[in-house]
């Protein structure tokens, strides 16, 4: 690649581009003097950028602080929410199967099989089948 030598007197450099075409770059270097300790150009245009006083930042950090204890005091007790609603839903169980097998007692003392045994054992006597056929004449 060819290109122009570095003279210590310009302000910008040449050099190639991809395409070989000479290509003027400024580097915000100050023009004249000795280029070896040049210093960049200072531009008037940019804003300064804003400190953020220190009352800001307790204040931020206190902030932060605060959501923080917060959070984690919320999961925490979540935590043991879930305990207690997963406590309380193996009592229901529990007692739901107490109730289903004291309601399949209930239902076999009750049921047609056992009043027809009690009814033999007091001597009663089965008047068979209660339906009877109609037929029409």
């Amino acid at each position: 690649m060819k290109g122009t030598p570095f003279k210590s007197d310009s302000t910008a450099t040449a050099t190639l581009d991809s395409m070989g075409q000479h290509v003027e770059r400024d580097f915000g270097f100050q023009a004249g003097g000795n280029t070896k300790y040049a210093t960049p150009k200072v531009t008037a245009d940019k804003p300064a950028t804003k400190s953020i006083s220190p009352w800001k930042m307790i204040a931020f950090t206190v902030a932060v602080g605060v959501f923080g204890y917060l959070y984690i005091s919320h999961v925490f007790y979540t935590q043991s929410l879930l305990t207690e609603v997963n406590q309380l839903r193996t009592q229901f169980e529990n007692a739901r199967i107490d109730y289903s097998d004291a309601k399949l007692t209930y239902e076999r003392m009750t049921g047609p099989a056992e009043v027809y045994n009690r009814a033999r054992s007091l001597g009663l006597i089965d008047g068979g089948p209660a339906d009877k056929i109609l037929t029409r004449n």
